[in-house]
């Protein structure tokens, strides 16, 4: 089994960030827009420095992949900090390796011992089962369909709460 840890992001990734934002099958999965060039890339890498609530996944110290997190906006407007919203993406080559389940159990033990009345949620578009089945291992439940004006489809929202 590789050895996975999770780590801060930093500006030096800038290189593997670049060859995995640039993998249309990861784009598609994450629900972001395929990246096509290198200043697209810089610009997403720079939001998440940014938002500071970014960790690199990494496999045999190589960066494989993201975990981000961001607390849910309530109807008024204003951040829920009870609330998380969950995004990752996993570079394609480690897909169905288990990495980004072993990497999201670092990261729910990480915050479950700072944030026990933590709630997290995890959009997944029906298309991307693997993502589905992470996070239904991991504990998550799934909470109810939405649909997604903006990308036009069903996007199937989980839920995590420690219990």
């Amino acid at each position: 089994m590789a050895q996975i840890k999770l780590r801060s992001l930093i500006q030096k990734d800038m290189s593997a960030f670049y060859n995995i934002v640039t993998q249309k099958a990861v784009a598609q999965a994450a629900q972001i827009e395929v990246i096509s060039d290198v200043t697209a890339a810089q610009k997403l890498l720079e939001q998440l420095l940014n938002n500071g609530h970014v960790l690199g996944i990494e496999v045999n110290n190589q960066l494989v992949g993201i975990i981000t997190w961001s607390n849910k906006i309530t109807a008024t407007g204003a951040p829920d900090f009870l609330n998380w919203e969950l995004n990752y993406f996993l570079s394609e080559q480690w897909w169905n390796q288990q990495v980004m389940t072993s990497a999201l159990k670092l990261f729910l033990n990480r915050v479950w011992r700072q944030h026990p009345e933590l709630i997290l949620w995890a959009e997944v578009r029906p298309d991307n089962p693997a993502s589905s089945r992470v996070l239904v291992k991991l504990g998550f439940e799934l909470f109810e369909h939405n649909f997604d004006d903006y990308h036009h489809q069903v996007i199937d929202m989980y839920r995590y709460q420690v219990k």
